[in-house]
């Protein structure tokens, strides 16, 4: 197929390392249109872009110094093409990728994600795979990022460029503008359609904006406010969710909100006198565990963050059903916080057995008493862009 119904947009600020590269993988891809939005660079990032793409490629610059996401409007309304593909300035398109989505798009889809390659930016040695979770791929799977991202790179999607013109990018975000686009394109009904192929191989470094933690949980906290909790139930019921599905995303969004009184109230309403604790009711889902454990935790974190009296109860609760490195460092912090020293490093080390290198327990057994670090979600069990290591 052609490619010359989808241009390739790259955002870039100071990205003359890597910009060749970056723009060498599109050409691959049969020699698309490309757009950069230079995005105020003091380095040559422009002109080397000039060299190696030639007459394929287009500079354009935002008229204010506003962030991604006015950089990425600025890219999306100067396309001339019916689809684009988003392509960071510091990773590359697998060859074929061009072709794949937009065989997709030209079928109907208004944004369609594939899996990606996890590499290292200094070594180039490949460090994971991130594929698509098999549970996204299933009817409805796509409502799920309203409870955690799940998708191996919110970033790179193909699109309809009349549709992401018409919903746009939000220029106040700091970072997380992408997933807010995904998951306002959702609730406007957009079209998704979610490829298991890989087709992009994403290059980490130790000082990628994705590493800053608290920036990217803060940014997450902003875009799930623009959703209400009965808007989301909604959009669960009609992807055919049962309702305590629903009733845990709730907890889990209203967790990365930091409204944990709402979150107690889901994670109550998830689990009503009838429930089986040894039942799994989402067995294809992200967190396969049992009714019982995720309660436990659940309750015994959200007892934490409160600054309840009851939470070493929860979560001895949960070790004793499943023994995991979160349930342990969350009993850890709970002995900490009752000023039990020893017994707090005791469940920290547990947890750094369990996962070696686990951010949240290695940061906790080295911090002074009074300053620990709660693992507000079941850490992931599938491959994930997510870091739970500590450098």
């Amino acid at each position: 197929m052609s490619v010359t119904n989808t241009t390739v947009i790259i955002c870039a600020r100071n990205a003359e390392r890597t910009i060749s590269r970056a723009i060498d993988s599109a050409l691959a891809q049969g020699s698309p249109p490309i757009l950069l939005v230079d995005d105020y660079s003091e380095d040559a990032t422009a002109r080397i872009a000039l060299e190696v793409g030639g007459k394929a490629i287009s500079v354009v610059r935002p008229s204010e110094k506003l962030g991604l996401g006015n950089a990425r409007n600025v890219g999306i309304h100067n396309v001339k093409t019916k689809y684009a593909v988003w392509l960071d300035a510091d990773d590359m398109l697998l060859p074929g990728r061009l072709d794949s989505l937009e065989a997709s798009l030209a079928s109907g889809a208004d944004v369609v994600f594939d899996a990606a390659e996890l590499v290292d930016g200094s070594t180039q040695e490949s460090i994971r795979q991130l594929p698509m979770p098999e549970f996204m791929l299933e009817p409805g799977g796509i409502v799920r990022l309203f409870e955690r991202n799940y998708l191996p790179g919110p970033a790179w999607p193909g699109v309809r460029v009349a549709f992401a013109r018409d919903l746009g990018y939000d220029t106040e975000l700091p970072t997380g503008e992408d997933i807010d686009f995904n998951l306002r394109a959702i609730a406007a009904g957009g079209r998704f359609r979610l490829l298991a192929q890989t087709g992009y191989r994403q290059f980490h470094y130790p000082d990628s904006l994705s590493r800053d933690l608290e920036l990217q949980r803060s940014a997450v906290r902003t875009v799930l406010e623009k959703h209400s909790y009965e808007q989301v139930r909604r959009l669960f019921a009609n992807a055919g969710h049962k309702p305590r599905i629903a009733d845990w995303a709730l907890c889990s969004m209203a967790l990365f909100r930091s409204d944990f009184g709402s979150a107690v109230t889901f994670a109550r309403e998830a689990y009503p006198p009838e429930s089986v604790e040894e039942a799994i009711i989402d067995p294809n889902g992200p967190l396969p565990m049992t009714e019982g454990w995720r309660q436990a935790f659940f309750m015994g974190t959200l007892d934490l963050l409160l600054g309840g009296s009851d939470s070493e109860r929860w979560l001895d609760r949960a070790e004793s059903l499943r023994q995991t490195p979160e349930g342990a460092n969350n009993l850890g912090v709970a002995f900490g916080r009752r000023g039990d020293a020893f017994e707090a490093n005791v469940h920290f080390e547990r947890a750094l057995a369990r996962f070696p290198g686990y951010r949240d327990a290695l940061l906790n057994s080295r911090s002074a008493v009074g300053s620990f670090h709660v693992t507000t979600h079941p850490l992931r069990w599938f491959a994930s862009r997510s870091e739970y290591s500590a450098d």
